[in-house]
């Protein structure tokens, strides 16, 4: 708190310097604040001339959490522009076109998205929800196995992982996801009462006293 208070001091006094606009847009991130941190990327967009690459990807990942899917679409596409390669711009590009019901574009961008940048989570979740909403679960199942070897460290990664499994009857395959899930995301009550359902249903009682 002190440091965003501080932060947005300097805003204040340097209104026109686009890096403060930037590190109050981290901060305000950090804390899911979606619509001030959109506010602040856009005040970076106007500020610099031109945007750096990861100005509009920032915008883009802020419009995203608002669902602003024409910001997205804009913004991604013209931080390809610049730099061809990028494989988030392709994961946010793809999950604008899913949620506007451009399936096809969306499937090809976000096969690219995990070709490019196999570390980054987004383009992998948004995959197997474009195949969950297609009505493949199987499909959706071989995405997420993919992406926890890619991107080991990502909760929800391994909580959709597990949701996927249980959903399909494979708790056992399941549990080793979600125990993973909970200790990479120690304060989701959601991921601990999925931990501790699958534990009673497998008949561990203690563990799941002990989780619940």
């Amino acid at each position: 708190e002190k440091a965003l208070a501080h932060c947005e001091l300097l805003v204040t006094l340097q209104a026109d310097n686009p890096e403060q606009h930037r590190h109050l847009a981290m901060l305000l991130a950090r804390k899911e604040d979606w619509q001030l941190a959109f506010e602040e990327r856009l005040k970076v967009i106007n500020l610099t001339n031109p945007p750096e690459v990861d100005d509009w990807i920032n915008y883009a990942v802020a419009a995203s959490h608002l669902a602003k899917w024409s910001e997205v679409l804009d913004s991604a596409n013209l931080a390809l522009q610049v730099q061809a390669d990028i494989g988030l711009a392709y994961a946010l590009l793809g999950q604008a076109n899913m949620e506007l019901g451009n399936k096809d574009e969306a499937g090809n961008q976000l096969t690219q998205a995990t070709l490019l940048a196999p570390e980054e989570a987004l383009g992998w979740l948004v995959l197997a929800e474009l195949h969950e909403k297609n009505g493949d679960s199987e499909k959706s199942l071989e995405v997420l196995r993919a992406a926890v070897l890619s991107v080991p460290e990502s909760a929800d990664i391994n909580f959709k992982l597990a949701r996927i499994c249980l959903r399909q009857g494979l708790l056992s395959d399941g549990l080793p996801f979600l125990r993973k899930a909970a200790t990479l995301s120690p304060e989701s009550l959601q991921v601990s009462l999925g931990l501790g359902q699958t534990l009673l249903s497998l008949g561990r009682l203690d563990e799941a006293y002990k989780v619940l």
